[in-house]
């Protein structure tokens, strides 16, 4: 997926992504040339890592 749509996926606005991506803390994205991809494994993968039980709490499931 390119930019728009991982945002769109994510509920992000594009320019959040980019912001992220620079920061190192969006998910895992392939350059190819001046084009940004997503994978749709990566994306699953940075969800995945983001999920919390309650404050604070992270759910290791």
């Amino acid at each position: 997926m390119n930019t728009d749509e991982t945002a769109d996926h994510l509920g992000l606005k594009p320019k959040t992504l980019v912001n992220m991506r620079s920061l190192g803390t969006g998910p895992v994205y392939h350059k190819i040339g001046a084009k940004v991809w997503y994978r749709g494994k990566d994306i699953i993968a940075y969800t995945n890592g983001r999920r919390f039980m309650g404050t604070g709490l992270r759910d290791e499931s």
